[in-house]
């Protein structure tokens, strides 16, 4: 069995979730599990409840771990360990989906583990190596033989936003080891991730990454690989809110902006029962300016 897996904390990204989730049913038809915490879950439970959606649980799931912040990063990788799936994806909800993700379980299926490269970025280039340096005090002797293998050496960029897995994989263990030792970072699971791609890929072979964007291509065109088009692009991820900063992504943001107002149109997910409880401030800004077209 195969599942789709997203992970919500708090309200604000709720208008993400239901967009990224019409986007999906396009695509894939099987079941989706929304692991809510408790500031999200009623509002996820209404989006579930439309009919249009199909097989979409909705589940009460607080963070186990005791961590001061960035407790979601971790969480998320407890809860693909967890699944009673044969395969899981996790998906952020700032996604939409456009393209068959069938790739993702098969490589899962057959590897272990799929990993996606953010648009084309290597592990040494200038953002990423400094990000990626930040874990050197957390690891041990062995872990910092990888670090610096992956600093020196051009290993494709993964994203932690959109990846697949087997609950059983030793990938999903030793990430959330080294996510939980090095908690206090910047987004530490996606720095940890990095590693994961050095050892597990070269050493084991358990993993494997799809590259260059192919699943997971940023909203910002600045960051597309050269000869990108649009329309085949397969997930747009929509991270720093690109999908309501058009100072940031104004192409993104007008696509995203009209699938947003289709769904509030047609009162998808019940969005009209809980639209006014969302506090976003970039969404909020954008639908008071009158001279943003939504369309």
């Amino acid at each position: 069995m195969r599942e789709v897996m997203y992970l919500m904390s708090g309200k604000a990204h709720c208008p993400y979730l239901l967009a990224s989730l019409w986007t999906l049913r396009g695509q894939y038809n099987g079941p989706i599990k929304i692991h809510a915490w408790d500031d999200s879950f009623e509002i996820c439970q209404k989006i579930a409840s439309d009919p249009v959606f199909g097989d979409v649980e909705v589940i009460n799931s607080n963070p186990p771990m005791k961590w001061k912040k960035n407790k979601q990063f971790g969480h998320k990788i407890l809860l693909a360990q967890q699944s009673k799936a044969d395969q899981v994806l996790y998906l952020d909800a700032d996604t939409t989906i456009h393209a068959d993700i069938s790739p993702l379980f098969l490589t899962a299926e057959t590897f272990g583990f799929a990993a996606t490269q953010f648009n084309s970025w290597l592990s040494n280039g200038g953002i990423v190596r400094k990000r990626v340096e930040r874990l050197r005090p957390f690891l041990d002797e062995d872990y910092r033989k990888i670090l610096d293998r992956v600093i020196e050496h051009p290993f494709p960029s993964p994203n932690g936003g959109i990846w697949a897995a087997q609950p059983s994989s030793p990938v999903l263990e030793d990430w959330y080891k080294w996510t939980d030792k090095a908690r206090s970072i910047f987004i530490p699971d996606e720095a940890v991730l990095h590693l994961m791609v050095a050892r597990w890929t070269y050493e084991k072979v358990r993993l494997k990454v799809f590259r260059d964007g192919e699943f997971n291509m940023s909203a910002k065109l600045k960051f597309w690989p050269k000869g990108t088009n649009f329309n085949n692009i397969k997930i747009l991820h929509y991270h720093g809110d690109s999908n309501c900063r058009p100072n940031k992504a104004p192409e993104a943001t007008h696509f995203w902006m009209g699938i947003w107002q289709m769904l509030k149109d047609r009162n998808i997910g019940r969005v009209s029962e809980w639209k006014g409880t969302v506090k976003n401030k970039h969404l909020d800004r954008l639908e008071r300016d009158s001279d943003v077209e939504t369309a």
